[in-house]
């Protein structure tokens, strides 16, 4: 008796700071709006913004929005607002004359904790740590003659794929999810070209689980990216917990293939240097 009424005390006391904090940021964002000229926008919910508007195939949400209100928009996603280009033109002006204005991505909960608090080349903020990052890449991925030593991998990969369909048509098995197979595809080539053929088959189904994870994560639904002061939310539901864990996971299968890495560099250089 006494342990049911206590949990409710608890919800009822999280759902009235959850209404403070949705009330205290929507004051906020009200007195901010009425400084600054807003662009049009289509009316939303409280607290939620236009977040219900956004179905299943975001991309079709924004486009049947944009045929409303026009090619610019201002949409509230929780208490992130956000800018909508859907016209060619506005995109290339943007892209190309204010393209350092918005060269930065947002910050996302998933991003922070898989990539190294959004470090990666894709994610980073604008900067000269993006910067050096890109020259990086692009002189050691990029560069042809690492083009042409991963050609033959991706010839290869393409030909499985290829013969794979080929085999589930001639087996009459229905319908192919073709996003699986070319995520497969995505995979087994990143597998090949980053980490050798050596690969054993146990670990390499490990990776390539990791990396399915990780677009799962991607596209999941924190609290936390569109209401920031909700974060403790994604906390009690166990969501912050389960991404963690799962970069932990990650963590450990790449330091095991860098440590094996370093130690192949060592071996091979022991060897040259007992040859002279």
């Amino acid at each position: 008796m006494l342990s049911s009424l206590y949990v409710r005390t608890l919800l009822v006391a999280l759902l009235l700071i959850t209404i403070f904090i949705l009330l205290a940021g929507r004051s906020k964002q009200k007195s901010i709006s009425k400084k600054i000229p807003l662009l049009p926008s289509s009316p939303g919910l409280p607290f939620i913004g236009n977040l219900h508007q956004i179905r299943l195939l975001p991309h079709r949400s924004l486009f049947e929005l944009s045929k409303k209100h026009g090619p610019l928009m201002l949409l509230q996603l929780g208490s992130i607002p956000t800018l909508v280009v859907s016209s060619p033109s506005t995109a290339r002006e943007i892209m190309r004359t204010h393209d350092l204005v918005f060269a930065s991505r947002p910050s996302l909960k998933a991003s922070r904790i898989l990539l190294y608090n959004s470090n990666d080349m894709d994610l980073a903020t604008y900067g000269e740590y993006w910067r050096q990052t890109r020259k990086i890449f692009v002189t050691n991925l990029l560069s042809l003659k690492m083009i042409q030593s991963i050609s033959l991998v991706h010839m290869e990969e393409v030909s499985l794929m290829i013969e794979r369909i080929a085999c589930m048509a001639s087996a009459n098995i229905g319908v192919v999810c073709m996003s699986e197979i070319l995520n497969k595809l995505t995979s087994d080539i990143l597998c090949k070209t980053v980490l050798g053929s050596s690969l054993s088959e146990e670990r390499r189904k490990l990776f390539c689980e990791l990396i399915r994870m990780n677009s799962i994560f991607y596209g999941k639904f924190f609290m936390e990216d569109y209401f920031p002061r909700l974060r403790w939310l994604d906390v009690l539901f166990g969501l912050e917990g389960e991404l963690r864990r799962h970069s932990k996971k990650m963590d450990a299968l790449l330091g095991e293939f860098v440590e094996e890495h370093v130690c192949q560099l060592v071996e091979g250089e022991t060897k040259r240097s007992s040859n002279y």
